[in-house]
Parts: structure tokens; C-alpha cells; sequence
């Protein structure tokens, strides 16, 4: 699939690309295959929150960039995670992205049966940033280092987002998204 992928975009055929790519192709994306679908839009959410944040999303001890997106068809808005090895992912704006919904509750976590693919919708986010991890989940406020959001399999930063009336982490967990809802 990735051989096919190349072979369009070096022919010019991947102008004719109107959905965003298949899951396979989709999880890390040479910079090629992600420009040609996909552009930086810093009012795609949030206008008012910074365009761009970084962090150690993997933990592999080397920084990433996590920024605003639409699609270049359609105008989808989402998430582009430009990893330190120069490949990109990309949640929301029309991507089908595999995750593991988890909810936290009063006596622990809850996490989904099954993963989930259907595409996010992030348009309605309000507010953005990069949260640290901690020994159980990630740091909630900086000013207090032991106030978690109690989280499985943390393995390095995470996105919180703010939609206003609710809250939710994405996170990488080492093999796949996790979708962390914190509440309402």
C-alpha cells in the first residue's frame, strides 16, 4: 500500500486524493503523503489557544509537534502529530483513527471493550495543551505535581482538550491512541 501511495504522489495523482487516507498508510505518515492531504490551520479550533504545542508523546526521550490541521478537501479539522523521526499521524479531521476508550470514575478507570476507528470531530475544541506524565496518569495542574489524571499504559505526554462543558486526553500509549474522558 505504501509503494502504491508513493507511486501516486510521484506521478502528481494525489491531487485527485479527496478522503484522508487509509489506517494502514494513516498511523505514520511520510511528510509527502501527509502534505498532500492535509494543511497547517491555526483557527481550525481553539483560535485562541496557541497553533502549535510539543512534547514527548511517545517517550521515546525525543520532542514532537502537535499542531492544528484541516483537510485539504472538505476542511476537516484535526490534530497532526509530527513525530521526532519525521513521520506524522493525524487524529480527527476525517481519519479513521484506532483508540481505546477509557473513563475514569471515583473507584478507578474503565477502559472500552473494543477499539475504536469512526473519525473525531475536534471542531468543537475551546482549548488545547500538552500535559506531562506522572507515575499513574498525567500531571493536571503544573502548579501541583500530585494532582493526576489517573491513566493506564502512560508512556509519555499527552493532549488534554477542552470542548467547554466537557474534557479529554489523547494520548499515545505505545501501540495505539487512547481516548481518556475525563468528564463533563
Amino acid at each position: 500500500m505504501l509503494v502504491l501511495l508513493v507511486q501516486m504522489l510521484l506521478s502528481g495523482a494525489h491531487a485527485a486524493m479527496a478522503a484522508p487516507l487509509p489506517g494502514a498508510v494513516r498511523d505514520r505518515l511520510p511528510q509527502a503523503a501527509f502534505a498532500a492531504v492535509y494543511r497547517e490551520d491555526c483557527r481550525a479550533f481553539a483560535p485562541n489557544a496557541s497553533c502549535e504545542l510539543a512534547g514527548d508523546l511517545d517517550g521515546d526521550g525525543k520532542t514532537d509537534r502537535v499542531f492544528k490541521i484541516r483537510t485539504r478537501k472538505g476542511g476537516k479539522a484535526g490534530i497532526a502529530i509530527a513525530w521526532a523521526d519525521g513521520r506524522y499521524s493525524v487524529i480527527g479531521a476525517g481519519a479513521s483513527t484506532l483508540r481505546v476508550r477509557t473513563e475514569v470514575y471515583a473507584d478507578g478507570t474503565k477502559e472500552a471493550e473494543v477499539a475504536l476507528t469512526e473519525p473525531m470531530e475536534l471542531g468543537g475544541i475551546t482549548n488545547w495543551k500538552i500535559l506531562p506524565p506522572a507515575k499513574e496518569g498525567f500531571v493536571s495542574r503544573p502548579d501541583n505535581p500530585k494532582s493526576v489524571y489517573k491513566a493506564p499504559a502512560v508512556v509519555g505526554h499527552g493532549i488534554f482538550i477542552d470542548g467547554g462543558d466537557a474534557a479529554e486526553m489523547l494520548y499515545w500509549d505505545g501501540g495505539r491512541w487512547r481516548w481518556l474522558i475525563l468528564g463533563f
